[in-house]
């Protein structure tokens, strides 16, 4: 395969993790292009997001990519710096939990 075709179908995902109605959030580096030092949810290009529940283990940061990590609720994820639309998606996510319909929307 050629190096122009190499990533034709790659796929990369947003993961909302929720541990004890807390949302796991990641600050990035501060080497980072685009966003740097801004907290977002862990994964990719927000191609695809996804939620789950913590099952067990720690948190492992990839070094290039993150260098924090926090577990917040709704109204403490208000506190951080995060990446325009990830609030939205936390909030969206908060709602699906509590067993109510939603769709994309900004939230205040």
């Amino acid at each position: 395969m050629d190096s122009q075709n190499q990533y034709l179908h790659e796929v990369a995902i947003t993961a909302i993790i929720v541990k004890n109605g807390k949302y796991l959030i990641t600050k990035r580096s501060p080497n980072k292009k685009r966003w740097p030092n801004l907290w977002t949810v862990p994964g990719g290009r927000l191609v695809i997001s996804c939620m789950a529940d913590w099952k067990s283990g720690e948190v492992k940061l990839q070094e290039t990519e993150c260098d924090e990590f926090a577990w917040v609720s709704l109204e403490e994820a208000k506190n951080y710096a995060l990446i325009d639309g990830i609030y939205d998606e936390l909030a969206m996510a908060d709602d699906l939990r509590r067993g109510k319909k939603t769709e994309w929307r900004r939230f205040e």
